[in-house]
């Protein structure tokens, strides 16, 4: 199902929008959600994702196209498989979980992306740009 120029707002919203399988979004806004767990896939093109907190979720084989990522929180979470395309991220955090675990990402690959003020960022995907 196509999602375009929609604003899901609230971590219900977000939360169930997103757990949606196999989904594309297109000039989506996320935002102001805290979402523990979950599955997420899908492609998002031009998306917008601020202030979202993200623990223990995981990301599989979700493309993102064109993104910016602001003020979001990633704690635990896992990007297996990922592919991330001209992607910019803004005051971000990758950070380990309550457990100490800590984000991974797993066979993804980054393209033309940029980070600005992110903590994490760089032992997180140092390793998965060409």
């Amino acid at each position: 199902m196509l999602h375009e120029s929609a604003t899901f707002r609230d971590t219900k919203h977000v939360e169930e929008v997103l757990a949606s399988n196999e989904e594309v979004f297109r000039y989506c806004v996320f935002e102001s959600a805290n979402i523990e767990g979950g599955s997420f896939d899908g492609v998002f093109v031009s998306c917008e994702f601020r202030d979202i907190e993200f623990y223990w979720g995981l990301f599989n084989s979700a493309l993102f196209f064109g993104n910016r990522f602001e003020r979001c929180t990633f704690q635990g979470t896992s990007f297996s498989s990922c592919r991330f395309v001209e992607c910019t991220f803004t005051d971000c955090s990758f950070v380990k979980d309550n457990l100490a675990s800590p984000c991974s990402a797993r066979e993804t690959k980054l393209f033309a992306c940029a980070a600005h003020n992110c903590e994490g960022w760089n032992e997180l995907f140092a390793n998965h740009m060409p």
